[in-house]
């Protein structure tokens, strides 16, 4: 309970430190990224960028109903799961950043499944998912041009503090053993594991890569600075995944990508890139949830059904 506590203080006090760095960020480059970023061909491109983000939010909910599977002879990808995974998933950006999990509980339980199986779904997701967003941060880099991504992630992260990318790659290794835990203790057969994976990598490649086609109408970007990008968005989204309490990752992932993006753009330029991804991926999560919302959920116990 006292570990607890003081993470949820941690997570705060990142949060505020994040929020506190890029209102630094707005403040010294605020005009010039609103300049860049509010035109109307841009404005446009970044609503039409969100409903492509709506459409690839159904790779993690597919990846997520892989991990609830419990019978060998069940369906692979379950479609009353997909559902409830979508009508939950705008949940997280109520303060706490995690009562899209509860809402799952919830619903998960009314449709057939056990408490303790949607537990260690959800578990292994928030396992799986940053260190397949990790992988495709360094498809990215292996993309950039660059002699090699070791020279790209260096130069990406080059002013990050070293202790602090040593605990970053520590993180990734716990987070892969404790999904591969999880994945023994559910007893899931490799093909749904291989599946989730797939899934959840799909998702993160087509994200980066959507964010990333916009750098292009904010800055000069040749193939190595937006592969950079892509690699900037996603090492972001998972330090807003990760951070407790930061509601969709909010300031925590915009600072991180402002940070890590400043490296191969100017700064105006990756705020204003900052501003259009928090746009594309809210609206995507509310058209994500609008679409789930319209659509009929079984009453019946369907467990391992579609």
């Amino acid at each position: 309970m006292i570990a607890r506590r003081w993470l949820r203080r941690a997570g705060a006090a990142l949060v505020v430190l994040s929020l506190a760095l890029l209102a630094r960020e707005l403040w010294r480059f605020g005009p010039e990224a609103l300049r860049l970023a509010a035109t109307p061909g841009l404005l446009a491109g970044a609503v039409a960028a969100s409903i492509v983000y709506a459409a690839l939010l159904t790779l993690p909910a597919a990846a997520w109903s892989c991990a609830l599977r419990e019978r060998a002879d069940a369906p692979l990808v379950s479609g009353v799961a997909m559902l409830v995974y979508a009508r939950c998933n705008i949940l997280k950006y109520l303060p706490g950043n995690v009562f899209h999990f509860g809402g799952r509980q919830v619903m998960a339980r009314e449709a057939g499944w056990s408490h303790r199986a949607t537990f260690l779904a959800s578990a292994l997701e928030v396992a799986a998912m940053p260190l397949m967003a990790a992988c495709a941060a360094l498809s990215a880099l292996m993309l950039s041009g660059y002699a090699s991504p070791l020279a790209a992630a260096v130069r990406l992260s080059h002013s990050m503090p070293p202790r602090l990318v040593a605990l970053g790659l520590l993180a990734l290794v716990i987070a892969a053993l404790v999904a591969a835990g999880l994945a023994r203790r559910r007893g899931i057969a490799f093909r749904a594991l291989a599946a989730m994976a797939a899934l959840d990598l799909a998702f993160f490649v087509g994200s980066a890569a959507l964010i990333a086609a916009l750098a292009p109408a904010l800055t000069a970007a040749g193939p190595a600075e937006l592969s950079a990008i892509a690699a900037a968005y996603l090492a972001s989204w998972v330090l807003g995944f990760v951070v407790p309490g930061a509601p969709g990752g909010l300031g925590v992932r915009e600072a991180a990508f402002v940070h890590l993006a400043a490296a191969v753009i100017p700064v105006p330029a990756a705020v204003a890139l900052a501003l259009l991804a928090r746009l594309v991926t809210t609206l995507g999560d509310l058209w994500f949830a609008l679409a789930a919302s319209v659509a009929t959920l079984p009453g019946a116990t369907v467990r391992n059904g579609g």
